[in-house]
């Protein structure tokens, strides 16, 4: 292994750790206030419910209820 690519790995894995650290610092701060909060988040979460309403309550089947043509 070159030397530079030895460093360009280990520079990688503490920037890696950096960014998993402060991901976690991020989350911890995010839970301790309640989640996210503000109209974009409670809108996105209710459009993933009504979807997953929809697709449980509407989808008829394999492929979507579509026929498809057998090609000989």
């Amino acid at each position: 292994m070159d030397t530079s690519d030895y460093i360009t790995e280990k520079m990688a894995a503490i920037r890696l750790d950096e960014l998993r650290e402060q991901s976690a610092r991020l989350a911890l701060l995010d839970r301790a206030r309640g989640g996210p909060r503000g109209l974009a988040p409670r809108l996105g979460a209710a459009l993933v419910r009504l979807g997953r309403w929809l697709a449980r309550a509407g989808v008829p089947g394999r492929n979507g209820g579509v026929r498809v043509a057998r090609v000989r």
